[in-house]
C-alpha cells in the first residue's frame, strides 16, 4: 500500500501489526539490556521484591535470580506473541458477524484482535520494565519503590483497551455490511 504525502511524493505504509510486533521485540530487549547492564553494577544486598502493603522489602545477596524479571517478561510477551500467532487470531464469532459479512470484513476484524494483544503487550512489557527498574533503584537505596500512579495508569490503559476495540470491532461491522 502507498500513500502520498503532503508534497506529493509516495512512501509505502507500515503495517499496524508489523510496527506493534517490533515494538514489542524491542522493549523485551530493552528489558534485557537494562538487567545486562544493571547487574554488575549492583550492591551486594539487591531488592528481591517490591513493598506491598507497607511491609518490609525482602533483600537477599546478590544473585542471578535478579534475572527472573527479564526471563518472566520474555515468556509472557514473546509467549502471548507466539501462541497468538500459532493460534492465529480467534474467528469472529456468528452472534458478532452477520451471515452476510465479507471475508475482508472477519479478515480487518482479526486483524483488530491481533493489533489488540500487541498493543496489550506493549504495556505489559512496560510494567515489567517498571518493575524491574523499581528494584535496580530500590538495591541503590535511590528510591522507595514503584511509582504508584505510573504502574496504575498502565494497567487502567490496559482495561480501557478493552472497550475501545470493541467499539472498534462494531464500526468495521456498520462500514462493511
Amino acid at each position: 500500500m502507498v500513500s502520498r504525502r503532503p508534497g506529493g511524493k509516495a512512501f509505502p505504509r507500515l503495517n499496524s501489526l508489523v510496527v506493534l510486533s517490533w515494538c514489542n521485540y524491542l522493549l523485551v530487549a530493552m528489558g534485557w539490556v537494562e538487567a545486562l547492564y544493571a547487574y554488575p553494577r549492583l550492591p551486594g544486598q539487591m531488592s528481591i521484591w517490591l513493598n506491598v502493603f507497607g511491609h518490609e522489602i525482602p533483600r537477599a545477596d546478590k544473585s542471578l535470580l535478579f534475572f527472573i524479571y527479564p526471563l518472566a517478561q520474555s515468556l509472557c510477551v514473546l509467549g502471548g506473541m507466539w501462541f497468538f500467532r500459532v493460534r492465529r487470531a480467534p474467528k469472529p464469532t456468528a452472534e458478532s458477524v452477520p451471515s452476510s459479512a465479507s471475508a475482508e470484513t472477519e479478515a480487518r476484524i482479526r486483524a483488530r484482535k491481533t493489533e489488540h494483544l500487541l498493543l496489550t503487550l506493549i504495556f505489559v512489557n512496560l510494567i515489567f520494565i517498571h518493575l524491574q527498574t523499581s528494584l535496580i533503584l530500590l538495591a541503590h537505596r535511590i528510591s522507595t519503590g514503584v511509582n504508584e500512579v505510573y504502574f496504575a495508569s498502565l494497567f487502567v490503559v490496559i482495561l480501557a483497551l478493552i472497550p475501545y476495540y470493541r467499539i472498534r470491532e462494531k464500526m468495521i461491522l456498520q462500514r462493511r455490511l
